[in-house]
C-alpha cells in the first residue's frame, strides 16, 4: 500500500502544498491558497493567512487525489527563515486581539521587513564589542533578517507588544505548533538564524541585557522551548486539526523548517561536498559537512542546520545583485538588460568591476557592456564562496544550482558552469520548496509508518535528481580564468590594504556630508529579470486556461460547518456581516484559539476530575443498596453530576471567547465547543446507563446485583475506604 507525505510552501504571497508519494517523490496533487491579506502596511502579513493555507489547501489535496487520509503519514512545512511573531503562551498571535489590531509590530514580520539601521548597528556594535563567541559562527555580523534584530526593535517601538508576548517566534514554528497544539523550536531557523547552537545554547543573558535592559532574562521569558533537530517530529496533527483538513490525527508532523535548505533534499542532494546556490534576488549557497569548521565569509553555521547529524552552512552574496538594481535604476533605460547581457560573448566587454571600482572603460564603453561585468562579478563571488570552502578543508566536489533567475536564463547558469570550470546540474524548478517539505515529513514518519528513518535516504529516494547538467565551454571558461585572476588581483589591491584609495574617497564623501546610507528599496514582490509574480501557469506548469479553473477549486472547500445549517447557526451566534462571512467560507480558527493546552487537556482533566465524583456517587448508591429506588437514584445522579459538567465547561470557554473580543472566533468556536462538550455528556450518560443497568432490577439482592463480587451478603454495609480498594472496569 502506498504512503503519502505533504509538503507545505510558505512564499511571499501564497501558500502551496504537495502531495507526494513517500517511494518515489512523485506529486500526487497540489493546491494553492493566495494569503488573503498579502502584504500589510510595513512589510508585515497576518497569521490568519498561514491558517487559511492549511485549512483550504489540505483538503483539496485530499478530495482531488482520492488518497485515504490514513495513507498521509507525515507533513512538513517551510517559511522564510526570519518570520518573526509576537505570540501569547497559548500560540495565539497578538495581532488577533482588538488591543494590537493596529500596531504592525504586531504581526508577523516577514525576513525582507528591514530592521532599522540604529537597532542592527547596536547589535552588531555591541557583541563586537564583547567578542562575543557566536560571531565566529555568522560572518562577525548579523544581518537585517535575523530574529533578535526584529525584536529590538519591537522592543523598542512597541513596549508593550514586547511585554504582553510570552513567545517570539518563528512563523515555521508557529505553524507546526497550531498543526500538532504542542510547541517547537527548529534547530535550523534558530540555528542559522536565531544564535543558538546546539553545544553552547543561545547567547547569554548578560548579552542581552546590554542590547536593552527590557531584555534582560529574554531567553527564559521569550524564547523558552527546547530546540528540535531538523527532520524530527513535532508531534502529530491534533484532533481539531483532523476535523478541519480531513486528515488522520495519527499523521506526524516535521519541525519547521526554512524554504531554501528544504531544496537540498528536494533536488536529491545525499552526500557532503556538494553546494547548492539559489539565484534570485540574492545569491545564496547552502553546503554540508559532517565535521564543524569555521570558514571566512560564511554568513551562518549550524550543527543539524540543513540535515540532521551534519553541519550546514548558508552564504549569501548580496552586493553584486545590489549593484546590477542599482545600476540598472540609475544608469539605463532598457527593458530585458539581463537577457541582453547574456548575449555577450565572455571577454567581449574587457572589463573588471569590483565594489566601488570599474576597470577597463574607454569611450566606446555602452551600459550593457558594464551591466554584463557586473553579472560576471556577482558569478566570480560564487567562485570565491567555494574557494574559501575547500581552504579551509571543505571540498566542493559537485555544484547545483535553482531558483527563478537561474530557471528563466540558461545563459547564466552556462556562465556559472564557465566561471567555476565545473559541471553545473539543474534540478526541476517547480515545487522544489514544499517536495522538500515533504521529504521532511516522510523523515519525521520514520520507517515503521512508511517513511524514512535517514534524511540522506529519504532525499535519494524522494528528491528530483538534475534534469539537466550544463558543462564549461572551453573558451569561455579559459577567458574567467584570466578575467577572475585580475579581479582577484584587484580586490587585494584595492580592499586588501595595498591601496586605500576607495577608503579616502569613502571619507572625502563623508566629509562633505553625502549619506553612505544605501536606502534599501524593500520590494515585497518581484523585480523585473530577477522575480516575477508567481501565477499557477508560471509557478505550477499549467496553461493560463487551466489557471482560470485552478482557483475556483478554493470555494468547494468544506467549511467548518459541515452543512449549510451550522453554518447558518454560526452566523446567527455573530450578529455581524463579517462574521458570516468568515462563518461560511472559512475555518482558520478552530486551530489556534483552543489547542489541546485549552480544551482537549481541559476536557481529559474534567473527565479524571468527574470520575473521582462518579466513584463517590457509586459510595453513596451503595450505601443505600437495599433500597427499592436503586436504578432511579443512580440514574439521576449521574445525569445531574454530567448537567453540571457540561454546565462548568461552557461557562469556562464562553469566558476564554469573550475575552478575546472577537465575534468571528465566538461564532465558530461556540459551535466546536458545544458540539465537544454535547459529545462529552453523551459518553458519561451513556456510561451512567450502563452502570444503571447493572443494578436495574432492585428486587435482586447486592451479591446479584454485583455479580463479580458474590462474597457480598445480602445485607451489605461498604465503607468508601473498602470501596476504593475495590477494582471497577470503566463500564461499572
Amino acid at each position: 500500500m502506498a504512503k503519502y507525505s505533504i509538503g507545505i510552501d510558505y512564499e511571499t504571497l501564497f501558500g502551496h502544498s504537495l502531495l507526494v508519494n513517500t517511494e518515489t517523490g512523485e506529486a500526487i496533487a497540489s493546491a494553492t491558497k493566495e494569503y488573503t491579506h498579502g502584504i500589510m502596511d510595513d512589510g508585515v502579513q497576518h497569521p490568519m493567512d498561514y491558517l487559511e493555507v492549511v485549512t483550504e489547501t489540505i483538503p483539496t489535496l485530499i478530495k482531488e487525489s482520492g488518497v485515504n487520509p490514513e495513507d498521509i503519514i507525515g507533513i512538513g512545512v517551510n517559511f522564510p527563515a526570519g518570520t518573526v511573531l509576537p505570540v501569547l503562551k497559548d500560540g495565539t498571535p497578538l495581532c488577533f486581539f482588538n488591543e494590537f489590531s493596529e500596531d504592525n509590530n504586531a504581526y508577523a514580520k516577514l525576513p525582507d521587513h528591514v530592521t532599522s539601521n540604529d537597532e542592527l548597528g547596536r547589535f552588531n556594535d555591541i557583541a563586537g564589542s564583547r567578542s562575543e563567541a557566536f560571531l565566529a559562527r555568522y560572518g562577525g555580523k548579523a544581518g537585517a533578517a535575523w530574529m533578535v534584530p526584529k525584536i529590538m526593535e519591537i522592543a523598542n517601538e512597541s513596549p508593550k507588544v514586547y511585554d504582553t508576548c510570552d513567545f517570539f517566534v518563528e512563523a515555521a514554528d508557529w505553524i507546526v505548533w497550531q498543526l500538532t497544539g504542542r510547541q517547537s523550536r527548529s534547530s535550523s531557523l534558530a540555528g542559522l538564524n536565531g544564535l543558538w547552537s546546539k553545544k553552547e545554547g543561545y547567547p547569554s543573558d548578560d548579552f542581552f541585557t546590554a542590547l536593552s535592559p527590557k531584555m534582560a532574562n529574554f531567553v527564559g521569558s521569550k524564547l523558552d522551548c527546547p530546540v528540535s533537530a531538523v527532520g524530527s517530529r513535532a508531534g502529530t496533527v491534533s484532533p481539531f486539526v483532523a476535523r478541519a483538513t480531513g486528515l488522520s490525527s495519527k499523521t506526524a508532523v516535521a519541525v519547521g523548517n526554512d524554504s531554501l535548505q528544504v531544496k537540498m533534499a528536494a533536488l536529491g542532494i545525499d552526500k557532503t561536498g556538494v553546494i547548492l546556490t539559489e539565484v534570485n534576488k540574492k545569491t545564496r549557497h547552502l553546503l554540508i559537512n559532517s565535521e564543524e569548521v569555521f570558514v571566512p565569509g560564511v554568513d551562518a553555521m549550524a550543527e543539524d542546520g540543513i540535515y540532521p547529524g551534519f553541519f550546514g552552512y548558508k552564504a549569501d552574496n548580496k552586493e553584486s545583485l545590489v549593484q546590477l538594481k542599482w545600476f540598472k535604476k540609475n544608469f539605463s533605460t532598457e527593458d530585458n538588460m539581463l537577457a541582453k547581457a547574456l548575449e555577450v560573448k565572455a571577454g567581449e566587454n574587457a572589463l573588471v568591476v569590483l565594489d566601488g571600482v570599474t576597470v577597463g572603460t574607454t569611450t566606446k564603453t555602452k551600459p550593457l557592456d558594464i551591466y554584463r561585468a557586473l553579472v560576471e562579478s556577482a558569478v566570480f563571488e560564487t567562485k570565491k564562496t567555494i574557494a574559501s570552502f575547500t581552504t579551509h578543508g571543505i571540498p566542493v566536489n559537485d555544484f547545483y544550482i535553482t531558483g527563478s533567475v537561474a530557471a528563466k536564463n540558461p545563459k547564466l547558469v552556462q556562465m556559472f558552469a564557465d566561471v567555476l570550470n565545473m559541471p553545473v546540474k539543474t534540478g526541476d524548478y517547480t515545487n522544489t520548496s514544499a517536495l522538500g517539505s515533504a521529504i521532511f515529513g516522510a523523515l519525521a514518519a520514520g520507517s515503521e509508518a512508511g517513511g524514512y528513518d535517514d534524511i540522506l535516504e529519504a532525499a535519494r529516494a524522494m528528491g528530483h535528481v538534475a534534469s539537466k547538467t550544463y558543462y564549461p565551454a572551453g573558451d569561455a571558461a579559459t577567458v574567467y580564468k584570466k578575467l577572475y585572476e585580475d579581479h582577484e588581483r584587484l580586490d587585494e589591491y584595492f580592499n586588501g590594504g595595498a591601496n586605500d584609495c576607495l577608503k579616502r574617497l569613502k571619507n572625502l564623501r563623508n566629509l562633505n556630508g553625502f549619506d553612505e546610507t544605501v536606502e534599501e528599496e524593500v520590494d515585497y514582490g518581484y523585480e523585473d529579470d530577477f522575480e516575477e509574480v508567481p501565477t499557477l501557469a508560471s509557478e505550477f506548469g499549467i496553461t493560463e486556461e487551466e489557471e482560470e479553473e485552478e482557483l475556483p477549486l478554493l470555494d468547494d472547500i468544506a467549511p467548518v460547518a459541515e452543512t449549510e445549517a451550522d453554518a447558518e447557526d454560526a452566523v446567527d451566534a455573530a450578529d455581524t456581516e463579517e462574521t458570516a462571512d468568515a462563518a461560511e467560507t472559512t475555518v482558520p480558527t478552530d486551530i489556534y484559539s483552543f489547542s489541546e493546552d485549552d480544551v482537549t487537556d481541559e476536557i481529559r482533566a474534567n473527565a479524571e476530575r468527574e470520575a473521582n465524583e462518579l466513584f463517590k456517587a457509586i459510595d453513596d448508591v451503595v450505601r443505600e443498596i437495599n433500597d427499592a429506588e436503586l436504578h432511579a437514584i443512580f440514574d439521576d445522579l449521574i445525569r445531574e453530576e454530567a448537567d453540571r459538567e457540561t454546565e462548568e465547561l461552557l461557562k469556562a470557554i464562553d469566558e476564554t471567547v469573550k475575552a478575546n473580543e472577537d465575534a468571528n472566533h465566538m461564532a465558530i468556536y461556540g459551535d466546536l465547543i458545544e458540539e465537544e462538550a454535547e459529545r462529552h455528556t453523551q459518553e458519561i450518560i451513556t456510561a451512567a446507563e450502563e452502570v444503571a443497568n447493572l443494578l436495574k432490577d432492585t428486587d435482586l439482592d447486592a451479591a446479584q446485583k454485583f455479580d463479580e463480587y458474590p462474597e457480598f451478603p445480602e445485607e451489605v454495609t461498604i465503607t468508601a475506604e473498602e470501596l476504593e480498594a475495590k477494582e471497577f472496569s470503566d463500564t461499572e
